[in-house]
């Protein structure tokens, strides 16, 4: 094992010992903090102590159409970030990564279309970057 994959394995390991336990935001609140992105971009991606969020606002009529184009965003944005989780340990995301995220969602019908919230634990999307990165 080379010195710089020590070193990237127990940062991963102080990073998964030094988090603590928190509820996720209510989806309600990360929709009313990020109404502009929401409005402007579509989606959103925002984060605290404890996990990341994305938000994605469908305007697909058809409930499994708007299903399949939030998982399309889903896995871009997770890419995103695991692509930058990997510049941090000087590595990058394989081409032939296969999407393995644990994640939960929140499907709300609102007025103006289908919205989605899903929320990622940071220290499992932490810990994907070593079946994520090269």
């Amino acid at each position: 094992m080379t010195i710089s994959k020590l070193v990237w394995l127990l940062g991963l390991m102080f990073i998964s010992v030094s988090s603590h336990t928190s509820d996720p935001t209510p989806w309600d609140e990360l929709l009313l903090e990020n109404q502009h992105s929401l409005s402007t971009a579509g989606y959103f991606v925002s984060a605290d102590n404890q996990f990341y969020y994305l938000g994605f606002k469908s305007a697909q009529q058809d409930s499994l159409d708007a299903e399949f184009e939030f998982l399309l965003v889903f896995q871009d944005q997770v890419s995103d970030l695991l692509a930058n989780l990997c510049e941090e340990f000087h590595a990058t995301l394989r081409d032939s990564y296969r999407f393995n995220v644990p994640f939960t969602k929140n499907m709300v019908d609102e007025p103006q279309g289908l919205m989605f919230v899903a929320t990622v634990n940071k220290t499992a999307l932490r810990q994907e970057v070593r079946h994520a990165c090269e």
